[in-house]
């Protein structure tokens, strides 16, 4: 077997399902990347991971975990860790992996062993239930944390992480919506509403399961939260000359984003609204809450404007990715606003209008979330 290295990424790191109130457990999801002779390896390997006070030699802290038979897909796997209780208390640990060729005889060792920090140590502080290793994950994503502050207080009930962001890009890879044409086509990824349909469904388990919902049906509601990054449709969209514009539907939901895309652009917009896909788990937990899809928080979503002539490529090419996209409508003619030489400025009066079936129909608007809206009314 060819000599092997491990990038390691670990992103997350979930205890239990202690940021909703229950007790917290001892393992943790470890997300790596290998590479096999300088490239990424796939395939199906097993595993071994064990736990070391020290870089080199030292004592083995908690158990061997045993991992077999673990898909690697261009170079990436995900293991559930669990080196039992009492492990982490506060000192450094570095974490030990072999690895072979699932089926192959002989396990090679990956060097050097990896540092583990500080991730882990959210087992030293009951409080903080979700941790996640800041360093790490932005470093997959290619970004530089350059500052930041940790504070656990009484008055907060579960993690909050707000992050400043400041993104440097060559000016000839500006997407600038105010550059949109008229006749531009607007695909949406995935369907609505993932994330809020994740949030409400953990929220509101009972009364979910009180008005029907299987807990099978629960869970994979509340799995959707794992679907809420827009990175990998939107690196594929930048591949795209013919991309002039994108959006993120979050709060307020689609119905919002897109207003907030006519008024960026300067432009009206025109939707089907019959073409605009909805999650089926969505559509379920909206029917049980008396919710619209189209106003609830929909990270997950990406609005993307394109040229015509490139938009069934850009949906080919997404769906080689397996990211859904539907082409819901197109941009019209410049709507008010004052003029610069790169197009339009932004426009209050910028319009939405919508049709089903070929016929206008009323573009819903919200005052508020439809999911603050419903969980206002639990309080």
């Amino acid at each position: 077997m060819k000599a092997k290295s491990v990038i390691l990424c670990l992103l997350t790191f979930v205890l239990g399902h202690s940021a909703f109130g229950e007790p917290l457990g001892t393992a943790f999801t470890y997300l790596g990347r290998l590479n096999n002779g300088g490239n990424a390896a796939s395939g199906y390997h097993d595993f071994q991971f064990k736990l070391f006070d020290a870089l080199a030699s030292g004592v083995q802290q908690g158990s061997t975990v045993v991992s077999n038979a673990i898909a690697v897909s261009n170079g990436l796997f995900t293991v559930t860790l669990d080196f039992g209780p009492g492990v982490f208390d506060g000192s450094a640990r570095w974490l030990d992996i072999t690895v072979r060729t699932n089926g192959a005889v002989e396990f090679t060792p990956l060097t050097p062993r990896q540092l583990l920090t500080p991730t882990p140590y959210a087992l030293y502080a009951p409080s903080a239930g979700t941790a996640a290793t800041a360093t790490t994950a932005a470093a997959a994503q290619g970004v530089t944390i350059v500052g930041g502050h940790t504070e656990v207080t009484d008055a907060v009930t579960r993690p909050v992480v707000a992050a400043t962001t400041i993104g440097v890009a060559r000016r000839s890879d500006l997407r600038e919506k105010r550059a949109v044409r008229a006749g531009d086509r607007i695909l949406l990824t995935k369907g609505l509403a993932a994330e809020g349909t994740a949030l409400l469904a953990r929220e509101l388990g009972e009364r979910l399961r009180a008005l029907g919902m299987s807990d099978t049906e629960l869970s994979a509601c509340r799995d959707l939260l794992e679907r809420v990054s827009v990175v990998p449709e939107a690196r594929i969209a930048a591949g795209f000359a013919g991309v002039r514009a994108m959006h993120d539907v979050t709060e307020g939901g689609l119905a919002t984003a897109l207003r907030e895309l006519a008024s960026a652009a300067g432009r009206d917009l025109f939707v089907h609204a019959d073409r605009v896909p909805v999650l089926p788990e969505a559509a379920r937990l909206c029917a049980l809450l008396g919710a619209d899809p189209l106003g609830l928080i929909g990270s997950g979503s990406l609005l993307i404007c394109c040229d015509p002539a490139e938009a069934e490529a850009l949906k080919a090419r997404l769906d080689e990715a397996g990211i859904a996209a539907a082409d819901i409508g197109e941009l019209g003619g410049a709507h008010g606003g004052s003029h610069t030489a790169g197009g339009p400025s932004r426009s209050p009066d910028a319009t939405v209008t919508a049709f089903r079936d070929g016929r206008p129909v009323l573009w819903p608007e919200f005052a508020v979330d439809e999911a603050a809206r419903i969980l206002a009314g639990e309080v």
